[in-house]
């Protein structure tokens, strides 16, 4: 995955800007491709990276990384590493954005009930369990984990440790929610992404739902 990725930033900075090209990426042969329209301006280019050598490759060769499901604490070791990877390719610190799930109540229950579900049926992929691994979560995640695998869905959302919810998604009243998110951005996020998780389940009201915790959010 990492050649690859390496082969596609490649090929669209060549793209972008304007080349003729002809490579091989994976199971793709490219011959004679030119863009028809060039952009005025090249847009810039992220790697989705969750542990080490993607966050490597997209501070080193890219404009900035995109990350999610992490604490604030989680960030500094991620930030750690992509200005680590970009100072060592001779460039300023790199883009660090990450997605931020917010859980529009203020209800710790209804937070943690939702929290459970989203966490035991992501986390539970090979890679981002590979990934909570990698940032210390395995032994947490574990029982969940194996729960999962045995065929025991109910089981492994009612496994997944409060404390998981509480570290990587924000709820609470406005001011909690804003400290949180300041935490993330005192940490490396350099590009907050908001990404609320509404809680009521008419499609009119989620819309409403979101907007409202939007103007909540916003910095004071």
């Amino acid at each position: 995955p990492v050649a690859r990725m390496r082969q596609t930033l490649a090929f669209l900075k060549q793209a972008f800007a304007g080349e003729k090209m002809a490579a091989s990426i994976g199971p793709y042969d490219i011959r004679g491709f030119r863009l028809a329209r060039l952009p005025a301006t090249p847009p810039r280019v992220y790697v989705a990276a969750l542990r080490e050598k993607m966050l490597r490759l997209g501070a080193a060769e890219a404009d900035g990384v995109i990350t999610n499901y992490i604490s604030p604490d989680d960030a500094r070791k991620i930030s750690a590493v992509a200005n680590e990877a970009a100072k060592a390719a001779g460039k300023e610190g790199p883009d660090i954005a990450c997605r931020i799930f917010v859980i529009a109540t203020e209800e710790e229950n209804a937070a943690q009930m939702i929290g459970r579900f989203i966490v035991s049926g992501y986390l539970t992929t090979p890679y981002y369990y590979a990934f909570h691994e990698w940032l210390g979560r395995g032994k947490a995640l574990g029982p969940m984990m194996r729960a999962w695998q045995s065929g025991e869905r109910q089981q492994a959302v009612g496994l997944v440790p409060a404390n998981v919810v509480e570290e990587i998604f924000v709820y609470g009243s406005p001011e909690a929610c804003r400290d949180k998110i300041r935490a993330y951005c005192e940490n490396g996020i350099t590009t907050p992404i908001m990404n609320i998780i509404p809680t009521v389940r008419e499609p009119a009201g989620q819309r409403e739902q979101c907007l409202a915790w939007l103007e909540k959010l916003a910095p004071r």
